[in-house]
């Protein structure tokens, strides 16, 4: 989703919207319900994903408050 090069799943993290909600949550596992989406698990995917403002997007989530998405992210995300 941020840096757009395809990896091994267990190389990727995903970003799962809860259904039901605007919450965003990172799904360790790889299995939880709802729409998910596929990233790097460092800040600079991330980064480029907030740029080119692809979480909202991929998670079809356009009423969910960016800096809320951003903040949970960046908090779940290991350091570089």
């Amino acid at each position: 989703m941020g840096c757009r090069t395809k990896a091994l799943r267990s190389a990727l993290v995903r970003v799962v919207a809860v259904p039901g909600t605007t919450q965003v949550v990172l799904d360790r596992r790889g299995d939880a319900p709802g729409r998910g989406a596929w990233l790097h698990e460092q800040h600079s995917c991330l980064d480029r994903a907030l740029a080119r403002h692809a979480v909202p997007r991929a998670l079809r989530l356009q009423d969910a408050d960016a800096s809320q998405v951003e903040a949970a992210l960046r908090a779940a995300i290991r350091p570089e």
